[in-house]
């Protein structure tokens, strides 16, 4: 298979997903063009369960699976930045690995980005629930993925502006997007590597950096809700650390771009970052380790979080060593109190 023949690459980043893969794996081989034409790219972040072997048993049988195995857990920003790296394809496609993509869909996608020299293109999805039964329309579909002409994304970004729905409204999952790879190559847009948050950041600098964008109102991906999937488990501190992060970096790409403030401030208020969610209040519920291991991680973005608070609020980010120290403190103070009411009661 020369890289020239590759028309498109589909990268799955796999952890502890042997209850579906299969499916996913079967309906990506269920298209309408020849396997010599697209590439298959599978990376095993380490799945402690079933997973590699399945992806291997797939291999036997078709020649254009690549399989990448991580040595420790990356988390799925990395697994698919690492795909990524490897890819041939002209274009790249996403795909979450318990999902499923519409059967005989890849020759009308591709022959669209040809058509039109997409940066992206942007499609439907339909939602199904573990056993692929469709439970209901996402609901994007009716404000959001009406066929458009090509423009660029801050123009998309403005049109939906201009029908009263904020970017914050709008689905943020790669998985609906497929991208040139020179347009990703040439912008220095990645995933980045942190555990939550990292494909709402992704779409935003991709879709600012497109002079190419296509939307379509056409489903051509299955979303599968899973309950106990990483993204709807409840927010660890690695997640609520992650989250921060990316909401002061969405903000910040808002602002680097001239877009309205007021759609900053809407993202920063729809991503849940303002203070006294991610902040104020719940640094102190955490333990002295959770706490350091919280502020070390978003240090970096303390700079950012400082233009949003009220002054009063401000004394974290200019003292974030000082504030550990004083909350050790004060967190024991305010549980000896609570114990102290509790027996008065």
């Amino acid at each position: 298979m020369s890289n020239n023949s590759i028309k498109i690459s589909l990268i799955l980043p796999c952890y502890n997903i042997e209850k579906y893969i299969a499916d996913c794996l079967d309906s990506i081989y269920n298209q309408d063009v020849d396997e010599c034409e697209y590439e298959v790219i599978c990376v095993n972040d380490c799945s402690p369960d079933k997973t590699k072997e399945i992806i291997q048993n797939f291999k036997k049988d078709h020649s254009n699976i690549t399989l990448i195995d991580h040595e420790i857990n990356k988390r799925v920003g990395a697994a698919r930045n690492s795909g990524f790296n490897i890819s041939k394809g002209k274009y790249i496609w996403f795909i979450d690995p318990d999902d499923i993509i519409k059967k005989e869909c890849l020759s009308e996608l591709i022959n669209i980005l040809e058509k039109k020299q997409l940066d992206i293109l942007q499609f439907c999805h339909q939602w199904m629930d573990e056993k692929k039964n469709q439970i209901y329309k996402t609901p994007y579909d009716h404000n959001f993925y009406q066929t458009t002409d090509c423009m660029s994304g801050i123009d998309f970004i403005e049109l939906n502006r201009s029908l009263g729905i904020p970017y914050s409204n709008m689905h943020v999952g790669c998985f609906v997007r497929i991208y040139s790879r020179d347009f990703l190559l040439k912008n220095n847009i990645i995933f980045p590597e942190v555990a939550y948050y990292e494909d709402q950041y992704h779409a935003l600098n991709s879709l600012v950096h497109a002079q190419n964008f296509m939307n379509l109102n056409k489903a051509f991906y299955l979303y599968r809700v899973v309950p106990n999937s990483y993204s709807h488990k409840p927010m660890s501190i690695e997640k609520r650390a992650g989250q921060l992060m990316m909401c002061c970096d969405i903000y910040c790409l808002l602002k680097t771009h001239s877009i309205d403030k007021d759609m900053s401030s809407y993202v920063w208020k729809r991503y849940h970052a303002d203070y006294q969610y991610c902040y104020t209040n719940f640094i102190l519920l955490l333990n002295n380790k959770d706490r350091i291991f919280f502020i070390r991680n978003i240090e970096s973005r303390l700079g950012i979080v400082k233009e949003i608070l009220y002054p009063q609020k401000k004394f974290m980010c200019n003292h974030p060593k000082l504030f550990i120290y004083f909350t050790s403190i004060l967190r024991p103070l305010l549980v000896f109190m609570k114990k102290i009411k509790n027996k008065l009661q």
